[in-house]
This record gives structure tokens, sequence and C-alpha cells, in this order.
């Protein structure tokens, strides 16, 4: 196939893409055929018989037509949900990249087809089994080769993405890092993060045809649906959980009504079927898992069983972990564009500019002193953001049985870690001084500064609950 470029379009499509006519029509014949022949075996299972053919004809060239209106109408009648359930196995691959070249070629602006297109993409993000690189190290999903694998599907060079559409992209980056913060299911339905993903694909335009974009949408896809997945089921034990004690209690669990049958009826609710509808389909059974969450949560059942010293410790020290590398991802996302103010699951979050100048630094490799400075500098950032979360949990909790508890265990848990680390700290003087840099003191005075007044607030909130 000949390929050249003329430049790229206002719309960054691929319509500056000049191929030879003949491996066009040669590609496109069999992508249709493998399409025809897709699309009419969902039908078939649905309608129990069979699709009919296009009619036969003597020339190749009108052949081809009637296959491609045949395929147009069989388009129409599937939907996003049907195509969805139909990937169910790697042998499905060259089905999926033939519909991505027909999608792209297509580069419709009408939900449904960028729907089947996102789709599509993600199927063949998730069965995707990336080669080992010359060096012998195999790239683990990485965003920047699966957009050459989609290049490759498609056998044309990829033209240059405008400004706009390469800040949207930043936006994936961002929200993985809201979903990342999650910790309820609830959180997921309340914070209406599919409509807002879906908003924003929407903004990409033709451009969402694009190999970066369409790579960028189905790494966010498969990491949204592991996360959603891993929420849902933890949902599901907590309600099962709080069922089971309320009949070994031989209480009833809610007072008679509504909540009564929604509990009851909690059994019928399969798991495998919900996570494998399509999202908008399965809101009314996530809005229920949502609401028996919070049912749950809201009741006055017995004290929650206390983690072990050791396991408390490692899930705070993971909680920390995870408040700096959402800051991290959203610095590195923004750019030159970041600021102070940070977006994290709890709300905006302020940075002094010496925890701006750590995040920015890649220094995690090294055994150096910047690198031991920095770690201060982001481990103090990461506590101060979990103080902020856990100071909010505990207030929207404190007047809820049992629930403050782990709440005081976590602050009680994060005031400790910054006690250690302002002792920590101190081992730095040394050698700031040995090294003249009074600007690195200020720049650690002003971070461990803010720190000390979260602490302070800490401890008051903790001596108000004794």
């Amino acid at each position: 196939m000949k390929l050249e470029t003329t430049g790229p379009t206002d719309e960054g499509t691929y319509s500056q893409i000049v191929v030879s006519p003949d491996s066009v029509a040669e590609l496109q014949a069999q992508d249709l055929s493998i399409i025809h022949a897709f699309f009419s075996s969902i039908l078939e299972e649905i309608l129990g018989e069979p699709v009919p053919a296009p009619p036969d004809s003597s020339s190749p060239e009108e052949r081809f037509h009637l296959l491609r209106r045949a395929v147009a109408v069989l388009d129409l009648a599937i939907s996003p949900v049907m195509l969805r359930n139909a990937f169910s196995a790697p042998a499905h691959k060259p089905a999926a990249e033939a519909l991505l070249r027909y999608f792209v070629r297509k580069c419709s602006l009408r939900e449904p087809d960028r729907d089947k297109a996102d789709l599509v993409v993600t199927f063949l993000h998730r069965i995707w089994k990336p080669v080992s690189t010359d060096d012998g190290n195999v790239n683990t999903k990485d965003p920047v080769m699966f957009e050459k694998e989609i290049a490759s599907i498609l056998g044309m060079p990829a033209p240059p993405l405008l400004p706009e559409h390469e800040h949207l992209l930043r936006e994936f980056a961002l929200f993985r890092s809201e979903v990342y913060g999650f910790r309820h299911f609830d959180e997921v339905t309340d914070s209406g993060i599919v409509h807002r993903v879906r908003a924003m694909k929407e903004c990409f335009g033709p451009a969402f045809y694009h190999p970066r974009a369409l790579a960028a949408a189905a790494a966010y896809n498969d990491f949204f649906r592991e996360c959603f997945d891993e929420q849902f089921r933890k949902a599901v034990a907590e309600i099962r959980q709080f069922a089971a004690g309320m009949l070994q209690d031989g209480a009833a669990p809610v007072a008679p009504g509504p909540r009564t049958a929604a509990i009851e009826d909690f059994d019928e609710v399969a798991e495998a079927r919900i996570l494998g509808r399509e999202y908008g389909r399965a809101q009314e059974d996530f809005r229920k898992i949502s609401h028996l969450r919070k049912t749950a949560g809201k009741q006055p059942s017995r004290p929650p069983r206390t983690l072990p010293e050791g396991g408390q410790n490692l899930q705070e020290e993971t909680s920390i972990n995870k408040m700096q590398e959402m800051v991290g991802v959203y610095l590195q996302a923004a750019g030159d564009k970041a600021s102070f103010t940070v977006p994290l699951p709890f709300g905006s979050f302020r940075l002094t500019s010496a925890e701006l100048a750590a995040f920015r630094g890649d220094y995690a490799r090294e055994k150096s002193f910047r690198a031991d400075f920095a770690a201060v500098i982001t481990r103090a950032v990461g506590i101060r953001a979990r103080m902020t979360a856990e100071l909010l949990e505990y207030s929207a909790n404190r007047s809820a049985a049992y629930r403050w508890k782990p709440h005081a265990d976590s602050l009680t848990y994060l005031l400790r870690c910054g006690e250690r680390l302002l002792q920590q700290s101190s081992a730095l003087l040394p050698r700031i001084e040995q090294r003249g840099l009074s600007n690195k003191r200020e720049v650690l005075d002003e971070s461990l500064n803010a720190l000390r007044l979260h602490m302070r607030e800490v401890a008051q909130t903790l001596k108000e609950m004794a």
C-alpha cells in the first residue's frame, strides 16, 4: 500500500492521507466481508434465523457497493451494547481490527458510532500483548506503544494533533487520578465521572479517531473498568456482611418500607450479570447497590473490627503513597500549566513552591541529597493531604455510631507520621549547612510549617474527641 501525506487538516483527521486506489478498494472489500459476517452472526443469534446476504453481481465494483450498503444497514441495526456483548474472546481480533478501520474511515460524529469505536479499541487494548523491547524488557500496556499498534492496524501514518486536542488528552490523566482516589462505590456513581468522560470524548470531534486519542481512551477505559469492578465488589461484600450481621443479631436491618424490600431483594442481584452489562443500561442496578451500601453504612451496627497495628499501618502508608502519586500524576499531566492548586478527590489542595518543585523533579531512582530532600517534601504533602481527607471524613461521620473511630485512628497514625517526618527532616539540616544551601533551608521550612499547621489542627480535633 502506497502512503503519502499532504499536510495536516484543520480537523486533524485522516483526510490528508493519499493511498493507492486499488489497495484501498482491496482492503475495504476484505474488511467489509469480515464485518458483514461478524454483524450477521450477532443478529442471527438474536433473531434465530439467517440474515439475508447482499445480491450477487458479476461486476466486482458493483459487488463492493452492494456489500458496503449491506454493512451500513447492519451497522444501524447493531447497537453499542450488542457489539460489546459480542466481543468476548481474542478470536474476534480480526473482526475488531476490520471494524476499527471501518469506523476510522467513517469518522462519524454520531454518539453510537463513537461509542462503538471506543468499545472496539478498548477490546483490542485488553487483548493486546506488548512485544519485548531491544533490552529484553516488556512494554506493559504503554499507551505510546499501543498508539503505534493502532497506527499499524490502520495502515496509515497519524497526522499531528491540534494543540487543543493535545490538551484534551491530558484530561485522561486527571480523570485517572480522580478514579484512583475513590474509596467507596457510591463515590464512583455520585461523581458522575462516566458522563464527564463521555462529554470530554465528544469534545475531540473527528480527532477522536486519531491513534493517540484512541490509545488514550482505551487505556483509560481498561483502568476505569478495573477500579469500578473492584469498588463494586467491595460494596457488594459490605452489604452482605451488614445483612449477615443483622440476621445474626436477630434484628431487622432497617425500618419497614422500601429499604427493607431492597435489602431482601439484594440476594437476587447477580454480580456477574450487572458487571457484564453496559454502564448506561446497568445504571439502575448500580444506583441500587450504591443506595444499599449507604444504607448499610448509616446503620448503628456493631463496632468495626480493628485491624492489627501492622496491618493498619500498612493500609495508612498505602493511602499516603496514593496521595503522593495522585499529586504527581496531576502535575505531570498539567505540565508547564501546573499551578499551586491541585484537584484531589476531597477537593482542591494547595502546594507550596518547594513542594511543586519537588514533585517536578524526577529523583526517585537517585541516592543523593536532592533525592532525600525531595522525598521529605513529597512525603509531607502526602501526610498533609491524608490529614485533610480524614478530617473531612471525620466531620461527616462524627455523629454516626462507631463510624468516626476508624478516622480517629487514622488521624492518630498520621500525627505520628508527621512527628517522625519532622525528626527525619532535622537530619537534613547539617547537610544543608555543609553545602551552604540557605535557600534549601527556607523552602524546607515553608513545607514543614504547612505540615505543622495541619498537625496542630489534627491534635486539636483529637483532643476534642477525648
